[in-house]
Order: C-alpha cells, then structure tokens, then sequence
C-alpha cells in the first residue's frame, strides 16, 4: 500500500507559541490525537514538531505542570518530523 491510501488529507497545524491547554481544546474540538507544530509567523507553516495527547499527559499533566504555561518545548513535544510522499510505499 501507498502512504497516500493511510493518511488523512487534512492536517491540524498550531503555531510555536500556542500553550498546551489551547492544544487540547483544539485536539478536543476536532477529534484529533496528533497536531503538526510550526514556528510562529512562519508563512509557509514549515513543520517542526508534532504534539500528541500522549505528549500532553506524560509531558504535562503528569509532572503537574500549569498547561496554560507551556508553550513550544522540545521536552513536552516530538522533535525533526519525517516527511514521505504519498507514492512513498508502506513499507519505508
């Protein structure tokens, strides 16, 4: 299978500067798990990280951390997104 046929064609983006309880409301509102972080300001939203709801229990919540504080952390989410065409095949 192609990575086209698994991915979804619309993808929720949030700006470096977005706090963490915003991130969840966002995750909340649109039934997602998983949102690509780009720097802020940046017009072509080059990712830069992603933020999973993983990433906010373990990264924030656990370790009682006010979510209104937390911004762009490489702590709380992944780093260097990878990047595969949709002809790209599953396997790789």
């Amino acid at each position: 299978m192609k990575v086209g046929e698994y991915c979804k064609k619309a993808v929720v983006a949030i700006g470096s500067n977005t706090d963490a309880a915003e991130a969840a409301k966002w995750m909340r509102k649109l039934h997602v798990g998983f949102l690509i972080v780009h720097r802020e300001g940046d017009a072509l939203q080059k990712p830069v990280g992603v933020l999973t709801d993983r990433d906010l229990v373990l990264g924030v919540m656990a370790r009682d951390i006010d979510p209104h504080a937390v911004t762009d952390r490489p702590s709380v989410r992944g780093r260097s997104p990878a990047a595969l065409g949709r002809g790209a095949g599953s396997h790789q």
